[in-house]
């Protein structure tokens, strides 16, 4: 038997509902795969978590989700969350009892159609609330096809993957490889730098996913002049990227299509720039992907003009049905028009140019007040990333000693012995009004990478 056979069986055994909840707790593991398929193949809902999620955070997408049965996988098996587990996967692919297993009560999804075979993806989104975003397998099929079509995946490639499966872009690594007969070799985690060096320099026809700061720490981490010449495609999302840091990946990856792409979880992915717009185009995340519309509307819903900037709404087999159990959450930002099409609103803001290409202004709810002037940071990171001189780039807002909010910019600068005069007066080259200026710069070696 196979070991998704062998799960499946596992799993058959347990009192479960067709479109019950099963939480599956671990690493950047391969057994994650055979979770997905063996309950996909019992029509289970399955709810991939991080193990190194807080417990508060966890136990707050319990209450959201209401899980009837929590798996534990991979190779750590005391973290956080282990005494939540129920069962573990063990190394014949079968079930072994953690524990005494409590009773939870059943959460609808709220959703309209049927929920067998989701995937869930948890992410507390720029508010910090926690939204469960349930992928459906119409969205995964769709949306897998595409992204490997483009990036033009083809067997013999091998994805080097340091992305957690809780992550949507993370999870997608092995739905692609699934999809398009590749291999994949796991890093355990995107902070072992060195962990992830060591198969790129190994391994022949690459295809590496990378968010920006992992992407910084790599090259902070080579050797002086060290390229990559086996690595093929080089897929790039998960925030903004200096012109800086475009051009050092261009030069340690001389051979690679590098795809500069724009995409959110509940939508998985909308846009990418042609590689070879990559450096010519650095503001840009490219064109919406075949079979999805992008369109931008203002506060009315009405369509802008080219150049003028509004919401990004998004149209496509790729936008999910919506939150779990949070039906305000999902009339906000799934909306469906007058003849029954599924339109997500992103609270992103973009404009796009004449010619389609789309730019990414700003999230809608990244307000704040500094100076006593209401300041958008989406707007203000953009601004500052466009120094020549910025590698990878974060803000934080600080409080003086009289409450005070200060604006501290930490960057990771293009060369070792820029310091924070350069920097400032290179920023005051890119803003667009004075109360975009930091009160200070931090110079750091790296941007701190979350776990997703």
């Amino acid at each position: 038997m196979t070991a998704t056979e062998t799960l499946t069986g596992a799993l058959a055994r347990h009192p479960l509902q067709s479109g019950d909840v099963v939480a599956a707790i671990g690493d950047n593991s391969p057994a994650i795969w055979s979770l997905v398929e063996a309950a996909s193949s019992l029509g289970l809902v399955l709810a991939i978590f991080n193990d190194a999620w807080s417990a508060s955070y966890v136990a707050r997408l319990f209450e959201k989700l209401g899980p009837q049965l929590v798996v534990g996988y991979g190779r750590h098996t005391t973290h956080p969350n282990a005494h939540l587990i129920d069962y573990w996967v063990t190394d014949d692919h079968s079930l072994s009892a953690a524990g005494e297993r409590p009773k939870r009560d059943r959460v609808p999804s709220a959703l309209p159609g049927s929920m067998e075979g989701a995937v869930v993806f948890c992410t507390s989104g720029s508010t910090g609330d926690p939204k469960c975003v349930v992928s459906t397998p119409e969205n995964r099929r769709f949306s897998a096809a595409t992204i490997g079509t483009y990036l033009g995946l083809d067997e013999g490639q091998c994805i080097i993957n340091a992305l957690s499966p809780s992550f949507d872009y993370g999870f997608y690594q092995g739905l692609l490889a699934r999809t398009f007969g590749l291999t994949v070799d796991l890093v355990s985690s995107p902070q072992m730098t060195g962990e992830l060096l060591a198969p790129i320099r190994a391994h022949k026809r690459v295809v590496l996913p990378l968010t920006p700061a992992l992407a910084a720490r790599l090259c902070r981490a080579t050797k002086p002049g060290e390229t990559f010449p086996d690595v093929d495609v080089v897929s790039l999302t998960g925030g903004a990227t200096s012109l800086g840091l475009r051009r050092q990946l261009a030069a340690a990856f001389p051979n690679a299509r590098i795809f500069a792409m724009y995409g959110l979880t509940e939508c998985k992915r909308v846009a990418y720039l042609d590689p070879a717009e990559f450096l010519s185009r650095p503001d840009s995340c490219g064109k919406p992907m075949s079979g999805v519309t992008g369109t931008i509307v203002d506060t009315a819903g009405n369509v802008v003009e080219p150049g003028m900037i509004g919401e990004l709404t998004i149209e496509g087999e790729n936008v999910c049905p919506g939150y779990w159990a949070d039906p305000v959450a999902t009339r906000k930002r799934f909306r469906r028009t007058d003849d029954g099409r599924l339109i997500l609103f992103t609270g992103d803001r973009f404009r796009k140019d004449k010619d389609g290409y789309l730019e990414f202004i700003s999230r809608n709810d990244e307000q704040v007040k500094i100076r006593d002037e209401r300041v958008n940071l989406g707007t203000i990171e953009r601004e500052l990333r466009s120094s020549r001189l910025v590698l990878d780039l974060a803000l934080r807002i600080e409080l003086d000693d009289l409450g005070i909010p200060l604006l501290t910019a930490l960057v990771v600068p293009e060369r070792p012995e820029l310091g924070e005069a350069d920097l400032m007066r290179s920023f005051r080259q890119c803003i667009s009004t004075p109360g975009h200026l930091p009160h200070r710069v931090v110079i750091v070696s790296e941007i701190a990478i979350s776990e997703h």
